[in-house]
């Protein structure tokens, strides 16, 4: 348990720190959903034991799950990601240290750590996208990195979806003013946190995250055509 301290009247009470803990809960729940998940994909024990131990990884260091995504986006051959060694052989095919998969099976598995494990902020945050991504310019300023989340987890008709409609910040929704699609692994980071009520775990999971997994909506910011042809 996460406890913390405070002195009330002139003697130090201990308080657990509820959110914390309930934090924790619900990340090694979300990471429990994706696991079942992954057992009625088609895969061998090695297989299935290598995705696992992805899943563990990027359940604690979210930021490597982008770093593969954005390394996909450039068409990346090889990339290393903590202990685990990507190799994209193929369009059709990827390796991870000595396990070879199917792309299409590594892309639908990307697709749910992106549905069950990365952040979703509510509505009214604002967030930095990274300036990498904006046009490759690194030096635009900070203000004009930033954009308000209007929406989240957008599904389109044909099934893919995106994780946030935005807009820029501070000028908001216009006549004149084009939305953003923007995934999870373009934001470099979180600048203002919307309003959250006390039930916005089970939101999250109910409407945010089980749909999504269920209906297999695929996300538009994970490529279909992973590595390049060889």
């Amino acid at each position: 348990m996460f406890i913390t301290k405070r002195h009330v009247d002139g003697q130090e009470e201990q308080i657990t720190n509820t959110s914390n803990i309930n934090g924790q809960l619900s990340k090694r729940l979300m990471l429990d959903q994706l696991k079942e998940k992954l057992t009625r994909f088609d895969l061998n024990e090695d297989q299935l034991e290598i995705l696992n131990e992805l899943s563990d990884l990027f359940a604690e260091q979210i930021e490597l799950f982008d770093e593969v995504v954005l390394g996909m986006i450039n068409q990346t051959k090889e990339m290393v990601i903590g202990r685990f060694k990507l190799t994209f052989n193929s369009q059709k095919l990827v390796t991870i240290n000595r396990v070879t998969l199917m792309a299409e099976i590594f892309n639908q598995f990307l697709n749910e750590i992106n549905i069950w494990l990365t952040e979703i902020y509510p509505v009214g945050s604002v967030v930095e996208i990274k300036p990498a991504v904006i046009n490759g310019d690194e030096t635009l300023p900070f203000s004009e990195r930033l954009c308000v989340i209007m929406g989240q987890r957008v599904a389109f008709e044909d099934g893919t979806f995106v994780d946030y409609i935005a807009y820029p910040w501070p000028d908001g929704v216009g006549l004149e003013i084009d939305p953003i699609y923007l995934c999870n692994s373009f934001i470099n980071q979180l600048v203002f946190e919307g309003y959250k009520t006390e039930d916005w775990d089970d939101f999250l999971e109910t409407e945010l995250r089980k749909p999504f997994s269920t209906y297999e909506y695929r996300s538009f910011s994970i490529p279909r055509n992973l590595g390049t042809e060889q």
